[in-house]
């Protein structure tokens, strides 16, 4: 485990961005890990995505569904990459 820790360090101190897609909420979730991995160490200046679904009520419905609503689709994901990190 602390290989692995060493090494998602090293990345995210190299690359400077950090994306994280997970189907879950933020509380508990892979974002809220990799989000206390850069505060507990210390590290300054880095951009970070997640896209998640939101910590409240999820309404039932198909999954293609869902991941339109809250923005979770492939087309969604990517179009925000490319604005959030002025990628052209």
């Amino acid at each position: 485990m602390q290989y692995e820790r060493e090494n998602i360090l090293e990345s995210i101190t190299k690359c400077k961005r950090v994306v994280v897609i997970e189907d879950s909420t933020e509380i508990g979730g892979l974002s809220w890990t990799v989000k206390s991995l850069i505060c507990d160490n210390n590290l300054k200046d880095i951009k970070i995505k997640c896209y998640l679904y939101p910590d409240k009520f999820i309404e039932h419905g198909s999954v293609s569904d869902l991941e339109k609503k809250y923005k979770l689709d492939v087309d969604s994901i990517y179009e925000d990459i490319l604005e959030s990190f002025n990628i052209k």
